[in-house]
């Protein structure tokens, strides 16, 4: 069931692209690097430490999985489905993890993500909530019903501003929860997802949030 909401996250990234497909990231970027349970990219000069007991996501399952749940989301949009396919979503997902692998039989798994988006061809994206009005738009297409418990609002994480979209998506008689925070930085919407079902999942997740170092 939460494999389902692996990619609700990433519907942002294909508006964008969808919208400026044409436009290609002029400057490579650091994709980062795991070294004892600590993400690094220099890129954005960023550090992540994580629970060693949690399960890194694999690059070529990422990929897959954001494809697959983008075109069950998008299936009666053919503009949206031609969008999905020319997307490489994997060269956006820098970092994922969650607290147990994919597909394991627990009532929960929390999960963080790590996007960074190329809006330099989007001149009016200048702070996360103007990427946070895309994201809702997209959502919006969807054929899932999403809700938005609080309006978007602003934190720090270390010394960088991060705007903060917060969503709800029912599945029967389970909601998933997910929080967005982003930033705009050397050009690229760099986003922190966190996905969770309950208050304890939450909490696991914030507790990475707050040891990022970002600078």
């Amino acid at each position: 069931m939460v494999r389902r909401t692996a990619s609700i996250l990433v519907c942002s990234v294909i508006i964008l692209n969808f919208l400026g497909c044409a436009n290609k990231q002029k400057k490579a970027i650091d994709f980062g690097n795991i070294n004892q349970n600590v993400y690094t990219n220099t890129y954005f000069n960023l550090k992540v430490p994580f629970p060693g007991s949690w399960y890194v996501i694999d690059e070529r399952s990422r990929a897959e999985e954001s494809k697959k749940w983008l075109k069950m989301a998008f299936k009666n949009n053919e503009n949206l489905q031609a969008a999905v396919d020319d997307v490489d979503v994997k060269n956006l997902k820098l970092f994922s993890l969650s607290e147990h692998p994919p597909g394991s039989p627990v009532s929960s798994n929390p999960h963080f993500l790590i996007v960074a988006e190329n809006v330099s061809h989007f001149p009016g994206i200048v702070k996360g909530e103007d990427y946070h009005y895309h994201t809702k738009k997209m959502m919006e297409l969807s054929k899932y019903e999403f809700s938005f418990p609080n309006e978007i609002y602003e934190v720090q994480i270390d010394s960088i501003k991060f705007d903060v979209l917060e969503t709800e998506i029912i599945f029967g008689s389970d909601i998933y929860r997910s929080k967005q925070y982003v930033s705009i930085l050397n050009g690229y919407a760099l986003i922190f997802g966190l996905k969770y079902s309950n208050d304890s999942d939450l909490n696991k997740l914030e507790s990475i949030i707050n040891s990022i170092s970002i600078n």
